[in-house]
């Protein structure tokens, strides 16, 4: 082997080396970037709470009747009121809301089951969330925030494994639309 052959296999180790270093450095800031947005969320700040503690809002149909129209009322009602910080007079307007028949067959019921089982759990009726976001879930299992809520209930009567299992299941729905709220409340298991 010449020297030259030597002198080049060894540069091209060394710059395999420095790339290979700046490979780790940056996998290393890429980590310690996510690390801090978690610990950003693990605090609660003010900013995901009050994203992700928000009624959903209901659109009003177009061609509505009155029965509707006064259901859509009552949700509104609850969304003000789980706004204002009462969760047990907002379960009372949902499960109002929920014995219309057009709420049952409309789309809206989902979004407003997910609204009570918000109450339930800002409430502490952790597992009356469980069912009730279970119900959500046997309607439309697509829809990612009672996997959320389902978790966050289940985390807080310290059943670790179902939590992490609906953690897992909204990751997979999100598709980067909740991730850092999944990793929040992932966060949250091991802490």
């Amino acid at each position: 082997m010449s020297i030259y052959s030597k002198t080049m296999d060894a540069e091209m180790a060394r710059r395999r080396e420095v790339q290979s270093s700046r490979n780790e450095m940056e996998k290393e800031e890429r980590q310690q970037y996510l690390m801090n947005q978690l610990q950003k969320l693990a605090a609660a700040d003010e900013d995901w709470q009050m994203r992700t503690n928000r009624p959903c809002r209901l659109s009003i149909p177009a061609v509505a009747d009155a029965q509707t129209l006064l259901a859509h009322d009552i949700v509104e009602g609850g969304n003000q009121t789980l706004d204002s910080g009462d969760p047990h007079l907002a379960s009372k307007y949902y499960m109002k809301a929920l014995g219309f028949p057009e709420i049952q067959k409309s789309k809206a019921v989902v979004q407003i089951k997910c609204n009570l089982a918000l109450a339930q759990l800002l409430d502490r009726q952790d597992l009356m969330c469980i069912e009730t976001c279970r119900e959500c879930i046997e309607i439309n299992p697509d829809y990612i925030p009672p996997y959320l809520f389902r978790a966050r209930a289940y985390r807080s009567i310290g059943s670790f494994k179902e939590a992490e299992a609906d953690l897992q299941q909204a990751h997979e729905l999100s598709k980067g639309s909740h991730t850092l709220d999944v990793y929040r409340e992932l966060l949250l298991l091991v802490i």
